[in-house]
Formats: structure tokens, C-alpha cells, sequence
């Protein structure tokens, strides 16, 4: 698995060793910055599949950069010489995907990367499921209102009402939430009409 990374440590031969040994594995490395607002600069710009960030960092910190990077998508794996528990705390909350305390052993360095960017997109792939589901419920939520309006006004049965809301929707080529949508803002504004009369 080759993967593209971007290296955010402050200190520079730390890096500059971090890099080489990178490479070496056969990692791409998309920038090599020193602090947190450099590494999500560098996100935005380059992209990366990892972003390896040191904790303690001038500018912006590790564990901030991190935050912002994975509400963009990112996956990160944090690379320090702390490890106290409420770093640790809070690189969990976060939702980091790996935790890598130096010095690095060259031998666990591309299973420890490879397996936190398999995490990375389990998260990233849930993240999606759930919203999907939402959207999903929120869809229903519209559709069986405009159906109850559709019922109310016409004194209809309930599958009556839906076949209807389909037909509309396969006569006007438009999804059938949007119909609804429809079908639900001229009863609104029905409704505040007859409430201003």
C-alpha cells in the first residue's frame, strides 16, 4: 500500500529523519511542515491519504490540527514522546486514528500507518452511512406528511395518496421528496391565508 502523507513536526532534523524514513518504506510524502496550521495548509492544498502530526508544536498544536483535519476528512495519526493520559484522552475524543510515541521503531512504523488508514476509512465510511441514514429518515419524514395532507384534503386512502405523489413525480421527472416538498408548502401556505383572512 502506498500512501501519500504529510509530515507536521516542528523540530526540523526530527522531521527531516521522519521523511527519509518515510521514504524509505515507500511512503509519498505530499509536504513536510513544522506546526498544525502548516499541516492543514498543506491538506487543503496537496491532499494526503495520512497526516502524521508531532503534539507539541508552535502555531497551532497537534491535537487542535487534528480536530480541524478529520472534520475535513482527514485521517491522522498523532506521532509524540507524550503519552499522558489526558493527551491521550484527548486524542480519543478526537477521534485520531493512530497514536505513535517516539522515538519509532522502524518496524512498526508501516503496520502502525497502514492500520490506522484502514481506520481512517471505516470511520469516514460510517460517518457516511449515518448521514445517508438521516437524510434517509428525514426523506420519509417529508414524504408521509405530504401523504397525510394528501389523505386529509381528499379524503383518501393512504396507498391512494402515495400513487399519486408518485405519478406526480414520474409526469414532472422530479424526485419524489421534492413533490412532496410540493405538495407540503401549498398547504402551508393555504393554511396561513386562511389564518390572515
Amino acid at each position: 500500500m502506498n500512501l501519500k502523507l504529510i509530515v507536521a513536526e516542528d523540530e526540523a532534523l526530527i522531521r527531516t529523519d521522519l521523511v527519509e524514513t518515510l521514504k524509505e518504506l515507500n511512503f509519498e510524502i505530499s509536504a513536510a511542515v513544522s506546526n498544525g496550521l502548516a499541516a492543514i495548509e498543506a491538506y487543503e492544498k496537496f491532499g494526503a491519504d495520512l497526516v502524521l502530526l508531532d503534539v507539541k508544536m508552535p502555531v497551532m498544536d497537534g491535537l487542535t490540527a487534528a480536530e480541524e483535519l478529520i472534520k475535513r476528512g482527514a485521517c491522522c495519526v498523532l506521532l509524540t514522546a507524550f503519552s499522558q493520559t489526558e493527551i491521550v484522552n484527548r486524542a480519543t475524543s478526537i477521534g485520531v486514528d493512530g497514536y505513535i510515541v517516539k522515538p519509532w521503531r522502524l518496524d512498526n512504523l508501516r503496520p502502525t500507518l497502514e492500520v490506522a488508514y484502514a481506520q481512517g476509512l471505516r470511520r469516514m465510511k460510517l460517518k457516511d452511512l449515518v448521514q445517508e441514514s438521516i437524510s434517509q429518515a428525514e426523506t420519509e419524514k417529508i414524504i408521509s406528511r405530504a401523504r397525510a395532507i394528501l389523505m386529509g384534503e381528499h379524503q383518501i386512502a393512504e396507498e391512494q395518496a402515495y400513487k399519486i405523489m408518485q405519478r406526480a413525480a414520474m409526469d414532472g421527472r422530479r424526485p419524489l421528496v421534492d413533490v412532496a416538498r410540493s405538495i407540503i408548502e401549498r398547504a402551508d401556505e393555504i393554511k396561513n391565508a386562511l389564518k390572515n383572512k
